[in-house]
């Protein structure tokens, strides 16, 4: 992708290739959110990215986002048309930070004081945050957490991976809720995938560590209230490892309410592959999985859902 001011990536002797996300608006403007060295910067365009105006600084005080392929700042359109960003800054210590999040209520030409979301103060790792606004206009932010590791460690207890936090906005990103956890055990290393269901429930879709040391993935419905959620298995490739795949998967929900999955495993009986099966009962039980592109080069896929059809990118 071209850098919102025109220059072109680089290779690995000059500067770093941008790490960027966009969305527009309902009036078709165009929103880049990008990590810069030490700033998180918003830019626009309303010529459909042939010019970009001059970025905006999100981060007021200087602070190192944590910014990858898998992990970089976010960008969304809330119902009233706001602009929302959420990013992970790093901490002082390796795989750490915190889920930093600002708004914009006048189009993106000035945001608010950047917030921490994450709310138990730990210097640990909170990271690869994802961002959605439903169709009500809730606000939601996902993203993992490594504070349940961290107090199982101080007491000796076992814990493997991390967990799912989500904290919620009912004002456009004015206020968040407290922090709810959503699931023990998810990877630690892969972004989580986000979509709505038609009455506006989050859907959350990511690599779990299940028991074996298994790592495929699950789909949670996140319904109101306090009280713990279903996962649903998507996908029995019995991956079993330790390592960090850094390989998310994608969710997309269809106007029909069918789900749509697609995912990427190293398991020994597939090779790395990239396969997609959607749902018709919200997870429950899903189309036999299709696999993607030439075996060990497919990878890293995307979903895009309309009325207009289904995109599939990987």
């Amino acid at each position: 992708s071209a850098h919102p001011a025109g220059a072109p990536a680089t290779s690995s002797v000059g500067p770093p290739v941008p790490i960027i996300t966009t969305t527009f608006d309902n009036n078709g403007v165009l929103y880049a959110a990008e990590a810069r060295g030490m700033t998180v910067t918003v830019s626009t365009s309303r010529d459909a990215g042939a010019a970009f105006s001059a970025p905006v600084v999100l981060t007021p005080e200087p602070e190192s986002p944590d910014a990858d392929g898998e992990a970089r700042p976010k960008v969304v359109i809330g119902q009233n048309g706001e602009v929302l960003v959420s990013w992970t800054r790093k901490g002082q210590a390796l795989h750490t930070g915190d889920i930093r999040f600002a708004r914009s209520t006048d189009g993106g030409r000035t945001f608010s004081v950047p917030t921490t979301i994450n709310d138990d103060g730990l210097a640990v790792g909170h990271r690869f945050d994802s961002l959605g606004v439903a169709p009500d206009g809730t606000v939601t932010l996902a993203w993992v957490d490594n504070r349940d590791l961290d107090r199982a460690s101080r007491t000796g207890a076992d814990y493997v991976g991390a967990a799912v936090y989500i904290a919620t906005s009912s004002d456009g990103g004015g206020t968040f809720t407290a922090n709810r956890k959503v699931k023990d055990h998810s990877c630690e290393c892969c972004r989580l995938a986000m979509a709505f269901d038609a009455d506006s429930t989050p859907v959350l879709f990511w690599r779990d560590v299940l028991p074996g040391g298994i790592r495929d993935h699950v789909v949670v419905r996140v319904t109101a209230g306090d009280a713990p959620v279903a996962s649903e298995r998507v996908g029995h490739e019995n991956w079993v490892t330790d390592a960090c795949p850094h390989h998310g998967p994608a969710l997309a929900i269809a106007p029909s309410q069918r789900y749509h999955f697609a995912w990427f495993t190293g398991a020994e009986s597939t090779g790395n592959a990239v396969f997609y099966a959607h749902s018709d009962d919200r997870g429950k039980t899903t189309s036999p999985p299709v696999r993607l592109g030439t075996a060990g080069l497919a990878g890293l896929p995307s979903l895009v859902s309309t009325r207009a059809g289904l995109w599939l990118a990987w």
